[in-house]
């Protein structure tokens, strides 16, 4: 964090987080792509990891916040509630914690490497923020009536019959298939940009 802390202080970088602040917005303002009924991508997580990256944890949190709220702001989809914006900035923390230029190699080989940090920041995120905390917000929006313990017996054993929700208004990764081709094409098109500005040596930062 002394780190990214430091770097977010340099004027070019703190010119690059802007971009791609303005980059998440126009993505996130854009409709996600739609493999198929069940399955949108929107990508403007990928402008989040990459600030991430560029600048680490603390940048990451700035980019992810700052489009969150600027999306609420222009293209609102209810009441705004700072628990979505938390969990937007935690994804950026995580992604910069994972991706951070100056973090050591999990892997000798850079490109595996990137890959590999690729796909536990993605699946961290995927877990932590889309499945649980996000999931958890959306069900208490919706009247879930219960105790968070009984929501998380409810969640992993999908009981919802139970409380005063319905199971379609859930959101769920327990459609395994689904999930795992969106999660695929996630860390494909992460994993080809963060490599992208890591291997392009005329881009210096």
């Amino acid at each position: 964090f002394s780190k990214s802390a430091k770097e977010i202080k340099k004027v070019k970088i703190m010119v690059l987080c802007c971009l791609l602040v303005a980059v998440a917005f126009v993505i996130s303002m854009l409709n996600p792509l739609n493999l198929s009924n069940t399955i949108k991508i929107s990508f403007s997580f990928i402008a989040v990891s990459l600030s991430g990256y560029i600048a680490g944890p603390v940048a990451g949190i700035l980019v992810g916040g700052l489009c969150d709220v600027l999306t609420a702001i222009c293209k609102p989809t209810g009441v705004y509630f700072f628990g979505y914006t938390f969990t937007a900035m935690l994804s950026g923390m995580i992604y910069g914690m994972f991706l951070f230029k100056f973090n050591k190699n999990i892997l000798k080989n850079d490109v595996w490497d990137t890959i590999l940090k690729c796909v536990i920041s993605r699946f961290l995120v995927s877990l932590i923020v889309t499945v649980l905390l996000n999931t958890f917000f959306n069900v208490y929006f919706q009247g879930f009536d219960g105790t968070f313990f009984e929501y998380l017996k409810a969640f992993f054993t999908g009981s919802f019959e139970e409380h005063t929700i319905s199971v379609y208004k859930i959101q769920t990764a327990a459609r395994t298939t689904t999930a795992a081709i969106k999660y695929g094409f996630e860390v494909a098109a992460m994993s080809a940009v963060i490599l992208y500005f890591r291997k392009t040596k005329h881009i210096s930062f």
